[in-house]
C-alpha cells in the first residue's frame, strides 16, 4: 500500500482519497473522446470543429455543475480536476479531437467490521 503527502493512498487497485469529513474510494473514471470531422488540411475547417467541441464540454461542464448538487446528497463527489485536453492534428486525420475524464470519490466506512476479518478457510 503506498501513500503520498496529498492524502491519496492507493489500496488494492483502488485509490482512498483522505479528505477532512471522511474516507473516499475513487469507485469511476469517466473518459469522454470527441471527435468532429473535417476537411483533411484545411485548417479553418479544424478550428471551427475544435471550437464545436469546446462547446460542447462548456455544456456538458454545465449540465454537471447542477448535477453535483444531487450527488453530494448521495456522499458522491466529482473531483474538481477536469481538464479539456485537446489532441494534436495528426492524430487522426481529417478529425478535430478532444478528450476529457472525470473521477467520481464515493464516501466509505472505515469502521471496524469482524466479518470482514475472520478467515473463510478455516
Amino acid at each position: 500500500m503506498g501513500s503520498s503527502p496529498t492524502g491519496v493512498t492507493k489500496l488494492n487497485a483502488k485509490w482512498l482519497i483522505i479528505k477532512p469529513f471522511g474516507f473516499f474510494v475513487v469507485s469511476a473514471v469517466g473518459f469522454l473522446f470527441l471527435a468532429k470531422r473535417h476537411k483533411i488540411d484545411d485548417m479553418a475547417a479544424r478550428t471551427r470543429c475544435m471550437e464545436t467541441l469546446r462547446e460542447l464540454f462548456r455544456q456538458y461542464m454545465s449540465l454537471l455543475i447542477l448535477e453535483k448538487t444531487k450527488l453530494e446528497q448521495h456522499c458522491i463527489y466529482l473531483d474538481p480536476r477536469i481538464s479539456f485536453n485537446e489532441i494534436d492534428r495528426y492524430f487522426f486525420s481529417g478529425c478535430a479531437c478532444a478528450y476529457f475524464q472525470i473521477a467520481v470519490d464515493v464516501y466509505t466506512d472505515l469502521r471496524y467490521n469482524e466479518d470482514e476479518w475472520t478467515d473463510a478457510h478455516s
